[in-house]
């Protein structure tokens, strides 16, 4: 599975919306997305690709996602192990 249709997937679990309602340009407020929903799926992606993302929610009132794009990206940052 590539890390985008992975990003997609967890995303359709936690909302309402089919995977092809999703796309790289969509930001998680356009989904819909709470800031709490968006927690549980940054916490979801970590678990599916075995990642950490180095980032404090405490630390800034702005999420460090806006849209699907910017997880892919952290997500592809992580796996290669350089800073997200």
């Amino acid at each position: 599975m590539d890390i985008l249709s992975g990003v997609k997937e967890v995303i359709s679990e936690h909302t309402t919306l089919n995977v092809e309602e999703i796309n790289p340009a969509s930001t998680l407020d356009d989904l819909g997305l709470s800031s709490i929903e968006s927690l549980d799926i940054v916490f979801a992606i970590e678990s599916m690709f075995d990642i950490h993302f180095d980032f404090n929610m405490n630390e800034s009132e702005e999420r460090p996602f806006t849209t699907v794009q910017d997880l892919v990206d952290a997500t592809e940052k992580a796996i290669t192990g350089t800073r997200a």
